[in-house]
Formats: structure tokens, C-alpha cells, sequence
């Protein structure tokens, strides 16, 4: 057979034919995932117009799975009659994120991620909960200076003094911008989510910091009719307003949602100008809610504000009271926090031959207490006694914990020793030296054990 033979003008043509098609089929390309991007299929910033009343949020689907049939998820009776909604910030959300949609958020069927930049994280859709904020608040009130740089240039608003990740002070965070803009988002939340699903039972919202054990969280609402008024959290307080702590979690029964709803639809006006003059928006939630005639449910330390590493699982005073509750939250989780906490659970649940709830105990003596060595240097372990007796070198304050048989742990940094009737892990801290009495810690393991009854606080 004679084959076709090309000379060099053919061959010429035929190269710049392939060139002109490829770079069509790049253009193709190039548009079909700008297109994917502006629907929230991939992760970036979605087509959301910042400037419109933008239709009704969906909630998300763990993983993109549309089943809700996740390996490794196991059953958690109840977990379909619950919304669970997450509040974040631009500023935190790419840090803080990710690691709840591979763990805490991996097996929740109903679940909203609600921000003040609408961006895709892992799949997920964040929808910005200040969209539909008055425009004329969004450009008198100082705080939405960092909104109005995100509405217009995305994360290249964003600048260097945006990203202060201070330390939380009795006033919250009075440096960070994002937390200053943060208030604005608690009682717009509510209205989103009435908008979108307002047949759940209950109503659960959780921050970026924040770690909920939902066995326990379900157990708990199964002692509870959502058909009753129920505002339930850590307590704090502001002048005369008593109110939950946002980070310690706060959860809201169908009929209590339902009523502040109403409250907020015919009390807008109102209701920001009283936002303007406070700096939390958890305490304008809870004088919300007080207006309505539902005051805050105590639960206390099953809902608290502290990581595992810093809270006082037992004594002096309260030994049963801490040890035998179950537990709900934790507060302040750093993502590594997180997964150590997560991976914990898994194999907690795993281990158990019969149903019952993960106690505080369950978690000192588990995750916690393996982690107290005898001397750690450079770590800060929480001691909170100051003793003169033994400030003078590491050597003395340790030999002073020693003589003392309640003493369960000391810190040394110069010229200050500290010591402790409670053991607690802390965390790493440059120029602090700690130690713990192993075997003190361990016979109080063994007094406080097993619990003859699980603490139930009655909300």
C-alpha cells in the first residue's frame, strides 16, 4: 500500500492546525472550572453576589458523600433530628476548618458553615451570614471594615494586621478585627437557618475551636423535649445579661428557636442597635432570648469552655461533681487538639461492651493522665498555689511538693514555684519547668473510681 507522503508546507499547516486546536481546547478548560468554582464545586470563592439578598442557603453534606453513608461513621441515634451550625471567620476558617470536616463534622448528616467571606473549604460551601446586614450598618460601623475589604477583593483584602490571633481576655479578643466583626453574626445565624430548615429538633452551634462528644450531646437531648423552650449552655455573664458561652457550645430546642425567630423578624431595628453598643454576640443572643422569656439552661461542666488539657477533672471540692459527668465540649481546641481528641473517642466507643457516656473521668485517665511524666521542661502545667518555700531554685519547689502528700504537681520558672492539689497536662511554655506525683495522681484515679452513678446535670 502507498502511504501519503507530507512535504514541508504540509507538514507546516498541519502543526499550526494542532496548535489552534489545543489552545481551544485550553480556553474550554479554562472556562469549565471557572465555571465549577463559581457553583462551589472546588475550592476558592464562589459566585456568591456579596451585594444581593442571595437565595436560600442548603445545608452541607459531610465529605460530598449524598448518602450520609460514611465508612466509619457509627450510629449515633437522633444525629437526623439535628442542624448542626459552625460560625467562623475569614481570618481563622483555612486554619480551623479542614480538620472538623475529617473528624467532628466527617459523620453529621446536617450541618452549615456560616462566615463573613462565602468561600468553598474541602468541598464544603461557607456562606457569609452578614449578606443580608443593612447596608447602611455595613458602611457606618467600624468593624465592618474588614467585610467591605472581603466583599470587594476577596482574601486579597486581607492584610497582615487582620490576622492577630490574640489570646481571648475576659473582653474576648479586643484586637483581632475578625473578632470584633464576629458579634454581627449570632442573630443573623438564626435567621439563615429558619430560612433554611426550621423543622429540626434541636439546633446546635459550634465554633472553630470548639469539640463536641455527640454520643454523649444525643444522650443527653434524648432526656429532653425539643417541644419545650430549651436555651442551654456554659453560663457567662455581662453586666445583668446571663447568656451561653458561644465557644463552650450552645444548643436550642425547635420551640426556643422558633420564638426567638419571630422576636428577631418583628425586632430588627431594635435588636442591631442594641448589637452596636456590645462587643459579644453570644451576650446579644442571650438578651435576645431573655426578651422572649427563655432564660439560659445551665449544663455546666458537660458544656464548658476548657481542652482537655486544662480542665479540672477532679478535687479539691468537686470530685464527683467533674469526675462523673459526662462530657459534651471542649473549648479552645487547637486542630492538633482535635484530632488527639477525636482519635481518642474513636477508640474509646470501640473498647466499650455496653453502652454508656464518655465521662470526664474516662478522659483523664485515657487521653490525660498517660501524658504526666515526671519532669517536663519548657511546659507550663497549670499550677495555681504559689509557695515562697520553694522559689528559690526547681530543686527546692519540687522537694516542697514531695513533703507535701496533697500535692500533686508544680511548675518552676525563676524565682516563682507553684504547686497544685489537681493534676492537669498544660501545655508547652518557654522557661517553665513541670512536674507531676505519678503516683499520688493514681491513687486518686483509683479513690474517684468506678463511678457509682453518672452526673447527669439537670437542665
Amino acid at each position: 500500500m502507498n502511504r501519503l507522503a507530507f512535504g514541508p508546507y504540509c507538514q507546516g499547516v498541519r502543526l499550526l492546525l494542532a496548535l489552534f486546536i489545543g489552545l481551544v481546547w485550553l480556553r474550554y478548560l479554562s472556562w469549565h472550572d471557572t465555571g465549577a468554582r463559581d457553583s462551589g464545586r472546588t475550592s476558592g470563592r464562589t459566585s456568591e453576589d456579596p451585594h444581593s439578598k442571595s437565595p436560600k442557603i442548603q445545608p452541607a453534606t459531610p465529605m460530598g458523600n449524598k448518602t450520609h453513608e460514611l465508612v466509619d461513621c457509627h450510629p449515633l441515634e437522633g444525629i437526623e433530628d439535628i442542624m448542626v451550625v459552625v460560625k467562623t471567620g475569614a481570618t481563622e476558617a483555612l486554619q480551623k476548618i479542614p480538620v472538623h470536616l475529617r473528624t467532628t463534622l466527617k459523620c453529621i448528616p446536617n450541618f452549615v458553615i456560616f462566615s463573613d467571606f462565602a468561600e468553598t473549604i474541602g468541598g464544603i460551601q461557607v456562606h457569609d451570614v452578614l449578606r443580608n446586614v443593612d447596608e447602611p450598618i455595613k458602611k457606618a460601623m467600624p468593624e465592618f471594615d474588614i467585610y467591605n475589604r472581603l466583599r470587594q477583593s476577596g482574601r486579597a483584602g486581607l492584610v497582615p494586621g487582620d490576622m492577630n490571633d490574640s489570646p481571648s481576655t475576659p473582653w474576648g479578643k479586643p484586637d483581632n478585627r475578625g473578632w470584633k466583626l464576629d458579634k454581627w453574626k449570632f442573630l443573623h445565624m438564626i435567621k439563615e437557618i429558619m430560612e433554611m430548615q426550621a423543622d429540626k429538633a434541636w439546633y446546635v452551634f459550634s465554633e472553630g475551636d470548639t469539640y463536641y462528644v455527640w454520643r454523649n450531646l444525643l444522650a443527653l437531648l434524648r432526656r429532653l423535649d425539643p417541644g419545650e423552650a430549651y436555651y442551654i449552655g456554659s453560663p457567662a455573664q455581662i453586666g445583668d445579661t446571663i447568656f451561653a458561652h458561644g465557644g463552650s457550645g450552645i444548643v436550642i430546642s425547635h420551640t426556643a428557636m422558633h420564638r426567638l425567630a419571630e422576636h428577631i423578624a418583628s425586632h430588627g431595628v431594635e435588636l442591631d442597635q442594641y448589637t452596636q453598643g456590645q462587643w459579644a454576640g453570644d451576650c446579644v443572643l442571650g438578651k435576645a432570648f431573655l426578651d422572649v422569656g427563655i432564660s439560659l439552661s445551665f449544663a455546666e461542666p458537660m458544656l464548658q469552655g476548657a481542652t482537655p488539657w486544662e480542665f479540672w477533672h477532679y478535687g479539691p471540692q468537686n470530685d464527683n461533681h467533674h469526675w462523673c459527668t459526662p462530657v459534651v465540649t471542649y473549648h479552645h481546641m487547637r486542630p492538633a487538639d482535635i484530632v488527639e481528641m477525636w482519635r481518642f473517642e474513636q477508640g474509646w466507643w470501640e473498647g466499650q461492651l455496653k453502652e454508656r457516656p464518655m465521662l470526664h473521668a474516662d478522659v483523664f485517665e485515657g487521653l490525660v493522665y498517660p501524658q504526666l511524666g515526671r519532669v517536663r521542661a519548657d511546659w507550663e502545667n497549670l499550677s495555681t498555689d504559689e509557695n515562697r518555700e520553694g522559689s528559690l531554685s526547681l530543686e527546692r519547689c519540687a522537694a516542697y511538693c514531695l513533703k507535701d502528700r496533697k500535692c500533686h504537681q508544680y511548675s518552676y520558672e525563676e524565682g516563682s514555684c507553684r504547686t497544685s492539689q489537681v493534676a492537669r497536662r498544660g501545655n508547652s511554655r518557654p522557661g517553665v519547668t513541670s512536674g507531676w506525683q505519678s503516683e499520688r495522681i493514681k491513687s486518686k484515679i483509683v479513690e474517684l473510681s468506678p463511678c457509682q452513678s453518672i452526673n447527669w446535670i439537670n437542665v
